[in-house]
């Protein structure tokens, strides 16, 4: 049976209405009644716990996400990686020069033992009368020039050293890990989501301390 629209809009209305009776009925009778027995006490409250804030040192994309809400995790336990294609690059370099350096250094330290080997002959045979003092005083200016170039080679060696250090740091840190047991309360980042330094990935509760905020 065809209604008229008017007649339509009044029968919703009408059922509406006795949906809205119905229910304050059934809150009423069956779900009105908030009396305790004795000796108890109604309070509204949540449950909390110390939170473990997981953050990124330096920033970059979101490549892996390991954890999500819920998740029990141990220390140590690897949660986020970030892009570390750059760094990766830069350690390989920083790797590439220490190999280098350190053959430069070597040859350089065998060069400065020789030519004071060298400079030892020459004035034992300078004593001797057997070299002249022009060929004594050579061996030693080539002494001293060998040396300035170890220490050279070896300060550079050094310096690429500390290089490859902070490399292999910044590329450890990206891959960001709990820092102790704890169940993941809140995921803060996507993947592909890129991230400032500092920002808060996930945050963790620690199950062992949990407390009832009323």
């Amino acid at each position: 049976m065809n209604l008229p629209p008017l007649n339509r809009r009044l029968l919703i209305i009408a059922a509406l209405g006795l949906l809205v009776i119905a229910g304050v009925v059934v809150y009423e009778f069956w779900l009105g009644d908030d009396s305790l027995p004795e000796g108890l006490i109604q309070a509204n409250g949540r449950i909390e716990g110390d939170r473990l804030l997981v953050a990124s040192k330096f920033p970059g994309r979101v490549t892996t996400l390991l954890a999500r809400e819920g998740d029990q995790v141990k220390a140590g336990q690897v949660l986020v990686q970030l892009d570390d294609t750059q760094a990766s690059a830069q350690a390989r370099q920083a790797r590439a020069a220490v190999v280098a350096l350190q053959a430069e250094a070597a040859a350089a330290g065998r060069n400065a033992e020789q030519t004071q080997r060298d400079t030892e002959r020459f004035r034992e045979l300078r004593a001797e009368g057997t070299a002249s003092v022009r060929e004594a005083e050579q061996a030693e200016l080539a002494a001293r020039v060998a040396q300035d170039r170890l220490a050279s080679a070896q300060a550079q060696l050094s310096r690429a050293r500390a290089a490859l250090a902070e490399a292999e740091s910044v590329l450890t840190d990206l891959t960001v890990r709990a820092p102790a047991d704890g169940t993941v309360a809140t995921r803060m980042a996507d993947t592909g989501e890129v991230v400032a330094a500092g920002a808060v990935l996930l945050i963790l509760i620690d199950p062992d301390h949990l407390y009832l905020k009323v």
